[in-house]
């Protein structure tokens, strides 16, 4: 049966994989015949993402990274490449942290612990992704942000702030 958006042979990365919409993510794209590199800081949760995809209709592998080390990003993609053997199809950046954090309560560590991993790990992950060899002719970048980018809620100014930022 033709399936307009079967992604058979296709090699695509999605970060924060390890749950919510990363996950689901993760798993939409093994359904349509990609092969899966999961990503995410915590590798217990990764190998449960990896249970989901255990039916062998594509291949899928679990390259544990904190995405707040926004420097080493570039390498990482760089050896995520390396042990693939061949460039990627693709990128789901689903990473992000969202924390409750009322206006009165907010300093700068607060806010930072925010916008590292939702801001400056899209910057990190576009720039290392657009490495030469990284990605395959064609290839796709897609950056999932939230909701709250868009709508007010309290106690999530800086979270908002970041999502806004990252789409």
């Amino acid at each position: 049966m033709y399936n307009p958006i079967a992604l058979n042979g296709k090699l695509v990365l999605v970060t924060g994989a390890s749950s919510g919409i990363g996950r689901a993510a993760a798993v939409t794209l093994h359904r349509l015949g990609a092969e899966v590199i999961l990503s995410g800081r915590r590798e217990q949760a990764l190998g449960e993402t990896e249970n989901l995809l255990a039916d062998g209709a594509s291949g899928c592998s679990i390259e544990p990274f904190d995405l707040t080390d926004v420097d080493q990003i570039p390498d990482w993609l760089r050896r995520v490449r390396e042990r693939r053997g061949r460039p990627l199809n693709g990128l789901v950046h689903c990473a992000g942290v969202g924390r409750y954090a009322p206006i009165a309560t907010l300093t700068r560590k607060k806010i930072e612990e925010m916008c590292i991993p939702n801001l400056y790990s899209s910057v990190g992950i576009i720039r290392g992704f657009g490495q030469k060899g990284i990605a395959a002719e064609g290839a796709s970048v897609v950056l999932v942000s939230s909701v709250a980018s868009l709508t007010a809620s309290p106690g999530m100014l800086a979270y908002s702030a970041s999502a806004y930022f990252h789409k």
